[in-house]
């Protein structure tokens, strides 16, 4: 790879790394406004369709420099841009959260996983009703599946609390983004080996 491969893999990395750097800025300016699928529609299902796109097009633009036609070829480009723009973002993160805004982070984290424990807690008990009222379960049954539910509920709060109470009284760890950086990065080369598979196989027919 020369100066001008390795100089456009080095923008295209931070590039992608400084747009998705928007999203925990946008949740630490709109986060608390949020409702729960709108915060879970916007960071999970846009930001993964974002990213899939630009890592696509990132690869497809390498076509012009580089002949990556080969799986290796094209998984090492996605992963170095991805490995580029995680880290960036994980910098982005560590700033905002660890440095500047420690306790709005936990404020809006600790709301939402409450959020979630509810969302689940109406689900379960939502669809407990459904199965008693159209005659899967005996009154015995649903009293004991009710009780259920709410011990097991009760147990992920009381386990909330104390992972939270822990945060306040300690701060966040230092090291917190980083794991999160090295767990993500494990899913997004599985991610990016798939791409470079689908990829390789469209080159085939092509190029037939």
């Amino acid at each position: 790879m020369d100066t001008k491969q390795k100089e456009l893999l080095w923008n295209r990395g931070l590039l992608l790394g400084l747009f998705l750097s928007i999203f925990p800025i946008l949740d630490l300016m709109y986060g608390a406004e949020m409702t729960f699928s709108k915060y879970y529609f916007l960071f999970y299902v846009l930001w993964f369709l974002i990213y899939s796109i630009s890592i696509i097009y990132i690869a497809k633009e390498f076509k012009v420099f580089v002949p990556i036609f080969d799986f290796k070829s094209t998984f090492r480009i996605l992963f170095i841009v991805s490995l580029l723009a995680f880290t960036l973002l994980t910098v982005t993160k560590i700033t905002v959260w660890n440095v500047f805004y420690p306790d709005k982070y936990v404020e809006l984290n600790e709301a939402r996983d409450n959020k979630l424990i509810v969302f689940f807690i109406k689900f379960s008990k939502s669809t407990l009703n459904t199965a008693y009222q159209e005659g899967e379960l005996t009154d015995d049954e649903f009293d004991d599946n009710l009780t259920q539910i709410d011990d097991a509920f009760g147990e992920m709060n009381d386990a909330l609390s104390v992972k939270w109470n822990d945060i306040k009284e300690n701060g966040l760890s230092k090291t917190l983004f980083i794991g999160d950086l090295v767990f993500n990065l494990f899913f997004i080369a599985i991610y990016n080996a798939i791409i470079a598979v689908i990829m390789k196989r469209k080159n085939k027919i092509v190029s037939v």
